[in-house]
């Protein structure tokens, strides 16, 4: 099977095409860390600026699964829920629905750890909308009435 990269469709945008290179070269000295910057750069670039969207989100997924591994081994727990967040999303563009939720309570949960309640509502949020079409309404109300507990706290 072809890599999505070989796609003759595929249109990346010369930043991308830096990122990418970056990313392959062999003689690279990125450290781990640095790898993970640019994964998730190359995949921001990927959703906002490449076409065709389709074989983009696959990459773009991709990308940030890579660099959530390696974020999660530092365990920089704000970064962790951003790139979930971001994943979650391209989960939803492209139709798993149950993979999207996963990420969203992943982002919920990385939020939480550390106290970033905007973030933990958002992902319950998301989730709970994603449950809702997916014809969960007993779940959804579950976890928007957490989401809302979490708003209320926040406030006080």
């Amino acid at each position: 099977m072809e890599s999505p990269w070989n796609s003759p469709s595929l249109s990346l945008t010369p930043l991308a095409e830096s990122l990418r290179a970056s990313l392959l070269s062999s003689s690279s000295s990125l450290s781990r860390r640095e790898i993970a910057c640019c994964s998730e750069a190359l995949a921001d670039e990927l959703l906002s600026n490449c076409v065709p969207s389709s074989v983009c989100v696959g990459l773009a997924r991709d990308s940030l699964v890579e660099a959530l591994g390696i974020i999660e081994a530092y365990g920089d727990g704000r970064a962790c829920a951003r790139v979930s967040n971001k994943i979650g999303i391209c989960e939803l563009r492209e139709g798993r629905l149950g993979e999207a939720v996963k990420y969203f309570i992943r982002q919920s949960e990385g939020s939480e750890k550390v106290k970033r309640w905007g973030g933990v509502c958002a992902g319950l949020a998301n989730a709970g909308v994603i449950y809702l079409r997916m014809g969960e309404g007993t779940k959804a109300r579950e976890i928007i009435e957490r989401g809302c507990e979490v708003a209320r706290s926040w406030e006080e």
